[in-house]
């Protein structure tokens, strides 16, 4: 009977010993597997972080373009209410009318998190909003204020300029005739109304790209990742 006891409170410590043993295992698992998804998600948060400065800095550089452009054109179109079309100035002016200067969002990161279906692996479930929100309007909106003001250039503004002058044989020295009649002087207001459209998206993209950033470290700091020199 002793025996029995014995051996029954053996077999019980030994399950006991598996039970524990198990457990263990598991948590180690599930330790090691939650630490892998932070590391993976500490790697997109700080590649879409460094994705955005990057944008950020290029964004500004095209708005310094854009505001140039925009002066330039205001200046033309004043020249052209004036009707002072004997200004030295017109070369320079028609000359800059091809300025395409055009950046579209870097959205490489994030394709990659929807592509691969790890877009979950943000836990952050707000985080997560904003960065889906913000790439999947504003990609569009850089692709049509690209596409809108290629195809102006292409379809109105060069077409015209081919008919009316010989601007692209004879850069130099433009005979200003064309820039008296009212289809040129409209072309020239719908392009700098197609810049300040630009300008202005381009401006709201930078706001935006700024509070990211600002969300992204905040996210990165609850993560306690290391910073990336």
């Amino acid at each position: 009977m002793s025996k029995n006891r014995l051996s029954l409170k053996s077999i019980l410590v030994d399950l006991l010993i598996v039970i524990i043993g198990i457990t263990i295992a598991f948590w180690l698992n599930n330790w090691n597997e939650a630490r892998k998804l932070k590391e993976v998600e500490i790697s997109f948060i700080t590649d879409l972080k460094e994705e955005m400065l990057s944008d950020s800095s290029l964004f500004s550089f095209h708005v310094g373009i854009s505001e140039t452009t925009i002066k330039r054109l205001d200046t033309f179109i004043e020249i052209c209410k004036s009707k002072d079309y004997t200004n030295d100035s017109l070369n320079f002016y028609v000359n800059s009318l091809m300025d395409r200067n055009f950046w579209l969002l870097n959205s490489n990161s994030y394709q990659t998190l929807v592509a691969g279906g790890k877009l979950d692996v943000i836990s952050s479930i707000e985080y997560r909003k904003l960065i889906n929100r913000f790439y999947t309007s504003r990609v569009i909106d850089t692709r049509r204020v690209s596409d809108e003001g290629n195809r102006f250039l292409e379809d109105h503004l060069r077409p015209f300029l081919y008919k009316n002058s010989d601007w692209y044989i004879n850069t130099y020295n433009v005979d200003p005739s064309f820039v008296k009649t009212r289809e040129f002087q409209n072309l020239l207001a719908r392009w700098r109304d197609l810049a300040a459209e630009k300008l202005q998206l381009y401006n709201e993209i930078i706001t935006e790209l700024t509070y990211l950033i600002n969300e992204s470290n905040q996210q990165l700091s609850l993560l306690d990742a290391p910073s990336r020199n």
